[in-house]
């Protein structure tokens, strides 16, 4: 979003500085930059939920991001089309070629194959995430728009995979800013949220 507050200079200044020391972490890490992450998140789904059959939203890894793919060749997960200002998604599964990046940079599919998932899981892109589960992302706000809708908040546990190293105590913060429910590091699930809110929200309140 804005540049031109003290807090909008200060992430901008952050996002180069995360972008630096991401990259580093993805040489380090290599093909498990991600699916370390993603195992460890589904283990402990699986664990708070067995038998979970929401939807999952993902996004297409983009230099340095750590890549959330489904594990299962067979399963359908869905991921984003920005239309306009908002964030919409289409199914996609691995047996399908990976899109083109388009305008923005990012792999998207065209608008009119966007068909909303039910509520589930949604992965979120970030750069770097603060002990409150607050994101540093790329400045577009598309993410914090689609998690700030009462029915996306209300349906959809957001989960933020980082590493420890990009763990801040607080990030700047702006009024639009919205935070994550779980954040998942090379080692660790964070629950930020109780288990009957995260329950709630996979549509399976106790």
């Amino acid at each position: 979003m804005s540049s031109q507050t003290p807090e909008g200079r200060h992430k901008q200044k952050l996002r180069e500085q995360c972008r630096v020391r991401r990259t580093q972490i993805q040489s380090a890490l290599g093909a498990l930059w991600g699916p370390q992450e993603r195992d460890l998140f589904f283990d402990f789904l699986g664990q708070l939920l067995p038998g979970f059959s929401g939807s999952v939203c993902s996004y297409f890894a983009m230099g340095s991001e750590p890549s959330i793919m489904p594990r299962d060749p067979t399963e359908q997960w869905f991921f984003p089309v920005v239309v306009g200002s908002e964030i919409h998604w289409f199914p996609w599964d691995p047996s399908q070629d990976l899109p083109q990046p388009g305008p923005r940079g990012c792999r998207e599919m065209a608008a009119q194959c966007t068909i909303p998932p039910v509520g589930g899981v949604c992965f979120v892109p970030s750069l770097a995430i603060d002990q409150e589960g607050f994101r540093l992302g790329y400045g577009g706000g598309y993410y914090d728009r689609f998690l700030q809708r009462s029915d996306v908040r209300s349906s959809f546990l957001a989960v933020a995979c980082t590493h420890d190293d990009l763990l801040f105590e607080a990030l700047p913060r702006e009024p639009h800013d919205q935070p994550v429910d779980v954040v998942v590091t090379f080692r660790t699930v964070r629950p930020l949220i109780g288990r009957d809110q995260m329950l709630s929200k996979l549509g399976k309140a106790n």
